[in-house]
């Protein structure tokens, strides 16, 4: 299904090596056809890394991507902010996302589309 408003949810299957499969819910916060996509993730509560985190918040955090055409393309601008994770334990684990594996989503994003 097509992103077509703010606050419209999605899911979408993520690993990493420390922490093993896992199921984010995703709520759009930002969104301008063409120019800003945004959203807020958090764990989905059915998926086994949410037992294992217990009583942790795995929210509060953003990814916005801004699109600018340019001479040959589209600029993206990513920007990771996590200002609103409220859960102590869980802002200890920040930053998730190093800025290599930022860019290597840029990266597939770009091969994808080119």
């Amino acid at each position: 299904v097509p992103i077509r408003a703010i606050g419209q949810v999605f899911t979408m299957n993520m690993h990493q090596d420390a922490l093993g499969d896992y199921r984010m819910v995703n709520s759009v916060t930002a969104l301008v056809p063409d120019a800003r996509i945004g959203w807020a993730p958090k764990m989905d509560p059915t998926c086994e890394l949410a037992g294992k985190l217990g009583d942790m918040d795995a929210s509060g955090h953003t990814f916005t991507y801004d699109l600018r055409e340019v001479e040959g393309g589209t600029e993206v601008t990513q920007t990771y902010e996590w200002m609103s994770v409220k859960d102590e334990e869980f802002l200890k684990m920040f930053p998730l996302v190093s800025e290599e594996q930022l860019a290597g989503t840029l990266d597939r994003i770009e091969s994808a589309v080119s």
